[in-house]
């Protein structure tokens, strides 16, 4: 009974630890260009013809000391095998996300350091994507690339779209960023740039 209370308590603190740890780890606060418009203008007055030169966000934590973290948690005092396996999944697949991380601009590194955390894409996944880019469309109309909707016309445009999936997540602006918009999954928010007109292309 003794050993039974030390291994929960053990285990309540090692997922109290690691979420904590997790929470710093934000992919999409790191993909997201820094200059992205001023390379987005750049890129179209060349005619398209030089690749943009994009900066990326600085790490805001110790890269080495969060893989250190979190694998001297002392996940063998869980007694359940299963749950230990578990939590091993867990920092694996975290120290992972943190590679990636720490290669975003890198093409090749950012790419196999992806392809090792998230696979391969499947055919949906490709054909999802086609969608989204229009590329099926050979003569998308001009109208939906114009700017149209405020950030608070577009949130309550994501409200409404929300409310069919039964989606729930908050949603807030920054006049801070550079992407039209970013998600943080680690407390489920929508970010709205303010400064942005999104067109229907965009929503």
């Amino acid at each position: 009974m003794k050993n039974s209370s030390v291994a929960t308590k053990a285990l309540f603190s090692i997922d109290k630890y690691i979420d904590t740890l997790v929470k710093k780890i934000e992919l999409l606060s790191y993909v997201n260009p820094t200059n992205i418009a001023s390379e987005k203008e750049k890129f179209f007055a060349l005619g398209c013809k030089e690749n943009p030169v994009f900066k990326y966000p600085k790490l805001d934590f110790d890269k080495f000391l969060l893989h250190r973290e979190m694998f001297t948690q002392p996940i063998e005092l869980i007694e359940d095998d299963g749950l230990k396996q578990l939590y091993e999944d867990i920092i694996y697949f975290y120290s992972g996300l943190i590679q990636c991380i720490e290669t975003v601009g890198d093409d090749k590194k950012f790419y196999y350091n992806s392809l090792h955390s998230f696979g391969t894409p499947t055919e949906q996944d490709v054909e999802n994507a086609k969608f989204i880019l229009q590329f099926d469309e050979e003569n998308p109309s001009e109208e939906i690339f114009q700017p149209k909707y405020s950030a608070q016309q577009a949130e309550q445009l994501f409200r409404d779209y929300s409310k069919r999936y039964q989606f729930t997540y908050s949603i807030k602006y920054s006049d801070k960023m550079s992407a039209i918009a970013m998600v943080l999954n680690n407390i489920q928010t929508l970010v709205l740039n303010s400064n942005h007109k999104f067109s229907d292309s965009e929503i």
